[in-house]
C-alpha cells in the first residue's frame, strides 16, 4: 500500500508517522512541497499532511502554500481520498473546506488536556482514544470548524482541537507524531516560540517525562489506523 506524505520544512518532520508506516508495511512517499513539485491528484488515495513553522498566510515568504491549498482543494473534490492532516496540515484542510485560520488567542507549546466531544465520541476515527487525554502541542494559529464538518476534539485553551469532514478528511491541531528526542531538538533551537505566553509551558516542564511522548504513539496509531483502514 503507498501513502503520500506533505513535509512543508526541515524543522518539521515525519517522526513516528514513519515508524507507524514501517510497522504496517505502507510505503510512505514523502514530499517535501517546499522544494518539490507536487503529484497529480488524481493518483493520491491516502495522504498525511504533517505540520510546519510557516501559517497559512504568509504565502510572500512561502509561495507554494497556494499551490498546495489548490492540490487539496481537487483531493477533496474526489469522492474515495483519505486524508489526515496535523497542526498546519489540519489549518490548510479546514480553509480548502471553507473554513478559516487566524493567530491563536493563547498559542499553546507543552502538554495540554483535551476531550472528546459527542460527536468526537461516536467517531469511527476518534471514539477509541480515551474520552480525556494529554496531548502536546506546538502552535501559533487555530481553525474555525469548516461548514459541514464535525469537532471531534476540542480544549479549554483552544477549543478547536480535531475535525472530521465526509468520514474521510480529518484534521488535528495537536502532535501525536512527535517524539521525545525531536522535541528536545526543537526546543533547544526555538527559544522563540517559548517565550511569547499564551498557553506556552517551559522546555524543563514539558521534557520533564520522556514517557508521556510514549503515550503519543497509540494515540497516533489509533487515529491513522481508523483513519486509513
Amino acid at each position: 500500500m503507498q501513502m503520500w506524505c506533505f513535509q512543508h520544512s526541515e524543522r518539521v518532520r515525519p517522526l513516528d508517522v514513519e515508524r507507524w508506516a514501517t510497522d504496517r508495511g505502507v510505503e510512505l512517499q514523502v514530499v517535501r512541497v517546499d522544494l518539490e513539485p507536487l503529484p497529480d491528484p488524481a493518483v493520491v488515495e491516502q495522504l498525511i499532511v504533517l505540520g510546519g513553522q510557516m501559517n497559512t498566510d504568509q504565502v510572500e515568504q512561502h509561495p507554494w502554500l497556494d499551490a498546495e491549498r489548490d492540490f487539496l482543494r481537487a483531493l477533496v473534490a474526489r469522492p474515495t481520498p483519505r486524508i489526515v492532516g496535523i497542526c498546519l496540515g489540519a489549518q490548510l484542510l479546514a480553509e480548502v473546506l471553507g473554513g478559516s485560520v487566524g493567530r491563536a488567542e493563547h498559542p499553546e507549546i507543552g502538554w495540554h488536556r483535551l476531550e472528546l466531544t459527542p460527536a468526537g465520541q461516536r467517531s469511527p476515527v476518534f471514539g477509541t482514544l480515551e474520552p480525556s487525554f494529554d496531548a502536546f502541542e506546538w502552535h501559533g494559529d487555530a481553525w474555525t470548524l469548516p461548514p459541514g464538518a464535525e469537532l471531534t476534539v476540542t480544549g479549554a485553551t483552544c477549543a478547536t482541537q480535531a475535525f472530521s469532514w465526509d468520514g474521510r478528511v480529518h484534521g488535528v491541531q495537536f502532535h501525536p507524531e512527535f517524539t521525545f528526542a525531536r522535541t528536545t531538538e526543537l526546543a533547544a533551537t526555538t527559544a522563540d516560540d517559548l517565550t511569547r505566553g499564551g498557553a506556552v509551558q517551559a522546555a524543563h516542564q514539558f521534557l520533564a517525562d520522556p514517557t508521556r511522548f510514549d503515550q503519543l504513539t497509540s494515540k497516533l496509531d489509533t487515529v491513522l489506523d481508523a483513519a486509513f483502514s
